[in-house]
């Protein structure tokens, strides 16, 4: 992620919603993932013409399938086996479980109609496509090597994962760039022949992202119909740096642009770093509750009840970026697991019309992770 200065970057990191802490003292991640795939473009690649992508050698990971219960990390609900009534297709396999998909990360960059270059790391099934696509977008100061696992973990269950690096100017410049994203996924990104051709189905789609990248998401959905579901993060709906006000360049999306948007959506966060002595990292009166709060689609609400704002990440403890918020209790890798099941789970729902999977989002497969006091869940609209 390009680098800001120094100087004020703890300031506007807080009040942006890139706004992380490390984990109590003495406590490791043991899940975290490592940056194998990177969160850079190929230095030796120049910025492609018209939506022609340039590549760079893509690497590939195996996935394993293990049975091991994930619930001996984070109290996953069961119901492994059992058959989606609601299609005929089965079983329903536990979406926190690795699927059986070999993906292989390819790091591309592409230049929209618009002229904007825009590097791109994907994680990519190796199996017969097309596979339907999650963008999903980092948060300030952060990028696509900070959730490589969400690319490895979706790609194993047959998603092409796509994670830009945005220009990260104003908000409504991003928004742009990844209607740009999603113009090139339809076009010159998928045709015969380009890298992701015969692989990825432009017209099943979710678009999601982290704090920052989840208002991103959600603010691109006020102007693009395009995105079938959308996931947000623990997003933030912060103007900019202090003292910044909403405008026509870093518009407020919650509550006054909600009802723009018409995807379901499943929305997860936090309310540990809601509040502070100076500022919140996730404040109250921006977090992800006012967006469920302000939906007008089919919407569930998915609090973390000992998470902070960074728990997400691979690395909560990533540094600089991860130094500014107050740490939670809970285990970072049973967070992240959680999260990456309850995108699977929604996907599955959204994208391939498995309306079983519902029940890993709220229903009865849910109600061990509520029960143990890991989350609370509230859904409206008909979600």
């Amino acid at each position: 992620m390009t680098a800001r200065i120094v100087g004020l970057a703890a300031l506007l990191c807080v009040s942006l919603g890139c706004d992380g802490s490390p984990s109590p003292a003495g406590e490791t991640d043991t899940d975290s993932a490592e940056d194998s795939s990177g969160g850079t473009s190929d230095s030796s690649a120049t910025p492609s013409t018209s939506g022609v992508a340039t590549t760079s050698e893509p690497s590939t990971t195996s996935a394993v399938t293990t049975q091991t219960d994930p619930g001996d990390a984070d109290s996953s609900s069961g119901g492994v086996g059992e058959t989606d009534s609601t299609t005929g297709e089965g079983p329903l396999i536990d979406p926190r479980v690795e699927g059986e998909h070999e993906v292989e990360v390819i790091e591309v960059s592409i230049e929209t109609e618009a002229g904007t270059t825009i590097p791109l790391t994907m994680h990519v099934p190796t199996s017969e496509g097309p596979h339907p696509v999650v963008v999903m977008l980092s948060g300030f100061l952060l990028g696509p090597s900070d959730y490589t696992s969400y690319g490895e973990h979706l790609g194993s269950w047959g998603y092409v994962v796509i994670m830009p690096e945005l220009p990260g100017g104003t908000q409504a410049a991003d928004r742009d760039a990844v209607v740009g994203l999603l113009d090139w996924l339809e076009g010159p990104g998928t045709i015969e022949g380009a890298v992701l051709g015969g692989r990825a189905d432009a017209e099943s789609l979710m678009l999601g992202g982290h704090s920052r990248g989840g208002k991103i998401s959600f603010l691109t959905a006020t102007a693009d119909a395009r995105p079938d579901a959308l996931f947000g993060i623990d997003p933030v709906d912060s103007a900019g740096g202090p003292g910044a006000q909403p405008g026509p360049d870093n518009p407020s999306v919650a509550p006054e642009l909600m009802p723009l948007v018409l995807a379901p959506m499943t929305i997860v966060g936090e309310t540990t770093n809601a509040g502070g002595s100076f500022m919140s990292c996730a404040p109250q009166d921006e977090n992800f509750q006012q967006y469920f709060a302000a939906a007008t689609a089919p919407a569930a609400a998915i609090e973390f009840l000992t998470a902070n704002h960074m728990s997400f990440l691979d690395d909560p403890n990533c540094g600089f970026t991860c130094s500014a918020c107050p740490a939670g209790t809970d285990d970072p890798s049973v967070t992240r697991r959680m999260t990456q099941g309850y995108m699977v789970a929604f996907a599955e729902w959204q994208l391939r019309g498995r309306g079983g999977y519902r029940e890993y989002l709220a229903g009865d497969f849910t109600q061990p992770d509520v029960d143990s006091g890991l989350v609370t869940i509230d859904t409206i609209n008909g979600y």
